[in-house]
C-alpha cells in the first residue's frame, strides 16, 4: 500500500495538486524522479490531514483483508508519501509529525498499530524502508536501523529493504536462491530503463535483464517443430540461448576473444557492476545449453554458404566513431571504451566530449580514478534520458565536474579543448580528450548475405544504434522467429 506524495507526474494530474510531509517539490527531494522544471511545489498535509491519511491506509488494509488478502506491506522508501515523512531531509514539520526519529515515524507506527487493531494482531503487516537515501542530510543506515526498531516495536511483522526490481528480472529469484541455484539468478542490472523509466515514459513495465517481464504470454519458449541450424553473429547470446533453449542447434561467431561486447564495458564504470553480472549469467547458460561458440571468429559469407546454417542473427554491433573536429587524431585523443578497457590510460586533465549514456559512465569512471574531468555536449542538456539524470548531475557537482551542455568543440591542440558556446570561445586544459560522441552500426554481413541465406535477422546495434535493452529483446524475439 502506498501514496505516491510529490512523486506524481505532471502528465497524470488533472489539474490537481500533489501533497507531502513538507513543501518542498519533488525535483529537490530524496525522490530521484526526473527534474521536471514544471514539477509543483505541493501542499504541506495539516495535522488533521494526516490524521485521515493514516485512516485511510487503515482502511485499505481492512478492504484487503476482507477481500481475502494475507497481509499487506506498507510502500516507506523510494520518495513516496510515508518516505516523505521519515526523511530527515524532506519532512520540516514542527507539529507532532516532525523532528525526532520518534516524531517522524508516528505516521508509520499509527497506521501498523491502527492495523493490527482492525484486523487482528495474526494479521501480517510488513514494511519496505530504505536502507539509505543517498541524499545528504536525509537518512542513512543507523536511520534505518533504528526505524526498523521502531516499526517493530509498533508490531510489525517483517522489513522489506526492497528486492522489487530483482523480481522483475528474475520472478524465480528467492526459489533459485533457497534451492542454491544462484548461477541461475538473473540479476537485475539497476539500469530502471525497463522498469521505472517504462513508467515515466507512460508505457507498459518490461526488463533489460529479462524480455519477458510483462510479455510472459507473448514471450513464452517453445520447441522448435523442425531442427534447425543457427549461426549467430557477433556478441548475440540472448539470441543463442533462447534459439538453444528451444532445442535448436546453435554456434556463436565473435571476432573478439571475449564474449559480451558491451555488456562487458558497461559494467567498468561506476555502480554498473551488474551489467557485468548479467554477461555472466548469459555466458553461463551459453555453456550449460551446450552452445558451440568459435572465438577470435569473424562469420563470413563465405562460412555461411558452405555451411548453410537454417537462420543466421546478426548482433554485430557498433563501432565508435570520431565527429570531425580539428585535431581530432592527436595523440592525446581516445576513444571511450579505449579508457573503460584499460588499453589507454588518462592523463590528469580530461575533457569529455560527448555528455550522452557512455559520456557519463565514462566520466564517472574518471572521476574515481580522481582525474579532473570536464564534459562538452553540444546538445542543451548533459545525461539527457537518463532515468538516473538527478543523482548524476548532483554526483558530478559534488566531484567536481565541469559541465558545458550548448556547445561546441572548435578544435583539439596537444594541451587544449577549444570550445564555444552562448559565452564566447574558451580554451579548456586537457592532457587526455575522450570522444564518447556515438557510434554507427556494423552490419555489412547483412548485404552479403541477401539471396545466400534462408533466413536473416538483424538485431541490435547492428540494426540501429539505441540501447542494450532493445539489443537484448531484439534476440530474444530473434530466436522466436526462426
Amino acid at each position: 500500500m502506498h501514496h505516491a506524495g510529490t512523486q506524481v507526474l505532471p502528465s497524470v494530474m488533472s489539474g490537481k495538486g500533489t501533497v507531502s510531509a513538507s513543501a518542498i517539490a519533488a525535483s529537490n527531494t530524496i525522490c530521484w524522479m526526473p527534474p521536471y522544471p514544471m514539477m509543483p511545489v505541493p501542499h504541506a498535509l495539516t495535522t488533521e490531514e494526516v490524521k485521515e491519511k493514516e485512516q485511510l491506509f487503515i482502511e485499505a488494509a481492512v478492504r484487503a483483508q476482507r477481500a481475502g488478502y494475507d497481509g499487506v506491506e506498507l510502500h516507506c522508501t523510494n520518495g513516496y508519501l510515508l518516505h516523505q515523512f521519515l526523511s530527515m531531509w524532506e519532512n520540516k514539520r514542527t507539529d507532532e509529525y516532525g523532528g525526532s526519529i520518534y516524531n517522524r515515524t508516528r505516521i508509520v507506527t499509527n497506521i501498523i498499530r491502527g492495523i493490527k487493531e482492525r484486523c487482528g494482531k495474526e494479521f501480517p503487516v510488513i514494511t519496505r524502508i530504505s536502507i539509505d537515501d543517498c541524499v545528504t542530510g536525509s537518512n542513512g543506515l543507523a536511520d534505518a536501523k533504528a526505524i526498523a526498531i521502531i516499526f517493530e516495536e509498533a508490531g510489525v511483522d517483517a522489513i522489506d529493504t526492497g528486492i522489487g526490481r530483482g523480481s522483475l528480472a528474475d520472478p524465480e529469484f528467492p526459489a533459485k536462491a533457497k534451492a542454491g541455484l544462484f548461477e541461475e539468478i538473473i540479476h537485475c542490472t539497476g539500469c530502471m530503463q525497463g522498469c521505472i523509466g517504462s513508467v515515466y515514459a507512460g508505457q507498459s513495465i518490461c526488463c533489460l535483464a529479462n524480455p519477458r517481464t510483462g510479455r510472459e504470454a507473448e514471450f513464452e519458449i517453445f520447441p522448435s517443430k523442425t531442427k534447425k541450424k543457427v549461426f549467430v553473429a557477433g556478441g548475440g547470446m540472448e539470441a543463442a540461448i533462447v534459439a538453444a533453449k528451444r532445442g535448436l542447434d546453435v554456434e556463436i561467431f565473435e571476432k573478439s576473444d571475449e564474449l559480451g561486447g558491451q555488456l562487458v564495458l558497461a559494467g567498468v564504470a561506476p555502480n554498473k557492476q551488474e551489467f557485468e553480472n548479467l554477461a555472466g549469467w548469459q555466458k553461463y547458460q551459453i555453456h550449460k545449453l551446450g552452445v558451440k561458440v568459435h572465438m577470435n571468429t569473424e562469420l563470413t559469407t563465405e562460412i555461411v554458404v558452405e555451411q548453410k546454417p537454417d537462420a543466421v542473427v546478426i548482433a554485430s554491433g557498433a563501432i565508435y566513431v570520431k565527429p570531425p573536429i580539428k585535431g581530432v587524431d592527436n595523440k592525446n585523443v581516445v576513444t571511450a571504451p579505449e579508457i573503460l578497457d584499460g588499453s589507454k590510460l588518462p592523463g590528469t586533465k580530461c575533457v569529455v566530449i560527448g555528455g550522452g549514456h557512455v559520456g557519463c559512465e565514462v566520466t564517472d569512471h574518471l572521476c574515481m580514478h580522481s582525474r579532473e574531468v570536464s564534459v562538452v555536449e553540444m546538445l542543451p542538456t548533459i545525461g539527457d534520458g537518463d532515468i538516473n539524470f538527478g543523482l548524476k548531475m548532483a554526483d558530478f557537482t559534488q566531484k567536481g565536474v565541469k559541465l558545458f551542455a550548448g556547445t561546441r568543440v572548435l578544435e583539439i591542440t596537444e594541451n587544449n579543448v577549444v570550445i564555444e558556446n552562448e559565452n564566447g570561445v574558451q580554451k579548456l586544459p586537457a592532457d587526455t580528450v575522450v570522444i564518447a560522441t556515438g557510434t554507427k552500426s556494423v552490419n555489412a554481413l547483412e548485404t552479403e548475405l541477401q539471396g545466400k541465406a534462408e533466413k536473416v535477422i538483424t538485431v541490435g546495434d547492428a540494426k540501429k544504434v539505441r540501447l542494450v535493452i532493445d539489443a537484448i529483446r531484439e534476440g530474444y524475439e530473434a530466436a522466436l522467429e526462426i
